[in-house]
């Protein structure tokens, strides 16, 4: 029998960074809590790669993984990993998690998640695009996230809405309608030339 695929092990500081985000309410930025990932027509996590990547910045929980895992299964998907990633206990933390998971993605012919390049970063801010134009965040909440989780030295196809940002913090008026209007179009530009739609779910 061969032992499980080879995986390097996740940077520590990013780990505590989940799990620290893990405890916190989740915002939908008017004071409720935003609708878990698995729930409603249009879910703004498409896929276990993306949950993956979504958990290392913050953006669900450890639960929220486990309870994807499941809904795979349940769909009729399987594997040893995917399966040991639905039983885990309700209070595991994101390492636990993301070693499942990345072996569940292998298991299924998937290449291994870059955590050393690009990809998981873009994977993330798919996840809080598609959030932001649900109105599960506000104009602020969204761009601030975007500045300071990805921030001037990430991915250049992030770079608008990360200027973006600069530009909101250097605007003379408060009226957000204009900007509102001019975030959701670039938000939804990002989705659609890093195949963030919907019919990009497996």
């Amino acid at each position: 029998m061969s032992g499980p695929p080879c995986r390097q092990p996740v940077p520590t500081d990013l780990l505590r960074r989940a799990d620290a985000a893990a405890v916190m309410p989740q915002s939908r930025g008017d004071g409720r809590r935003r609708r878990r990932i698995d729930g409603g027509v249009e879910p703004d996590v498409l896929n276990m790669r993306e949950a993956t990547a979504a958990l290392l910045f913050g953006l669900v929980t450890p639960r929220d993984v486990i309870a994807l895992a499941a809904d795979h299964l349940a769909t009729g998907d399987d594997g040893a990993s995917l399966a040991a990633l639905a039983a885990l206990y309700a209070d595991a933390t994101s390492a636990d998690v993301f070693d499942l998971s990345s072996a569940a993605l292998i298991e299924r012919g998937e290449r291994p998640l870059d955590r050393d390049g690009e990809e998981v970063a873009l994977l993330a801010l798919r996840v809080a695009c598609r959030r932001f134009l649900a109105g599960d965040w506000k104009l602020r909440s969204f761009s601030s996230w975007v500045h300071d989780r990805i921030g001037h030295t990430g991915p250049d196809a992030a770079q608008p809405l990360v200027d973006f940002d600069d530009e909101l913090d250097a605007r003379n008026t408060r009226d957000d309608r204009e900007y509102d209007t001019r975030a959701v179009g670039l938000a939804a530009a990002f989705l659609a030339e890093a195949g963030g739609s919907a019919d990009d779910a497996p």
